[in-house]
């Protein structure tokens, strides 16, 4: 690779990261400025999956120690692949589901609009919301090495995951209670992606806060569970078991 290719990565990196900030400083303003740049549904689908890319190689790095307390190392694509797999269906799935409670609250969301604006709302928020989480996902992640250490099937080891300890330590505790500010943080993305998605489809914020609710509620949480599951699986999977070393 030559000095003019290192450039244009560098560049092309640059813009990209630079896209990622305009979006969080400004999401309302950039939503209004990606929608019209776009005339097809195509494009706009194409931008709101380069978004999401971008998302979570930021993420992807984020991660990167607790990725690294499991074994799992940055080249291994044999886990990269299904996890990038499953976090973008994950994301597909949960627009398709905010898409449909649109269109039931009478709503008239058009699948690649909502996909963009999700894209530079909810998606360009997640990276900021895997540090505020790095407390419970710190514990998720011990959980998941000490099931491996030990030998337990996946089962046994979701179950261990929610369970409640017995004799909770003082860092279980503060977890707990992290979680629940977590909570409350990460409603934050969805109250912009409504009042976004308010003034695109020139709706009460109410309106698509009542929908999001339905939508969520009915549709979202079997493949919400279904895609987090799979998504520990292959954390599970890849795991390097330190005690057969």
């Amino acid at each position: 690779m030559g000095i003019d290719d290192i450039k244009k990565t560098f560049a092309s990196v640059s813009d990209l990261l630079s896209d990622w900030l305009r979006f969080l400083r400004r999401p309302f303003a950039s939503c209004e400025q990606e929608l019209s740049s776009q005339s097809t549904d195509d494009g706009k689908i194409k931008r709101a999956v380069s978004i999401w890319v971008t998302s979570f190689i930021i993420s992807l790095i984020i991660l990167l120690p607790l990725y690294s307390l499991m074994g799992i190392r940055l080249e291994n694509l044999e886990f990269q692949l299904p996890a990038c797999v499953i976090l973008f269906l994950s994301f597909l799935s949960s627009c398709a589901v905010i898409h449909v409670g649109l269109r039931w609250s009478k709503i008239d969301s058009q699948f690649a609009d909502t996909f963009l604006i999700q894209a530079i709302t909810l998606s360009t928020y997640t990276p900021l919301l895997y540090i505020i989480a790095y407390p419970s996902n710190y514990r998720v992640m011990s959980v998941l090495k000490d099931a491996k250490v030990r030998h337990l099937g996946f089962g046994e080891t979701l179950q261990a995951m929610f369970a409640q300890p017995i004799h909770p330590s003082a860092y279980d505790t503060a977890t707990q209670a992290y979680a629940g500010i977590f909570m409350f943080l990460a409603i934050v993305p969805v109250a912009i992606f409504a009042e976004a998605a308010s003034r695109h489809y020139a709706v009460k914020r109410s309106r698509v806060l009542s929908s999001l609710s339905f939508s969520t509620v009915v549709g979202g949480i079997l493949p919400s569970a279904i895609l987090s599951a799979l998504y520990f699986f292959v954390i599970y999977t890849f795991t390097v078991d330190s005690s057969s070393k």
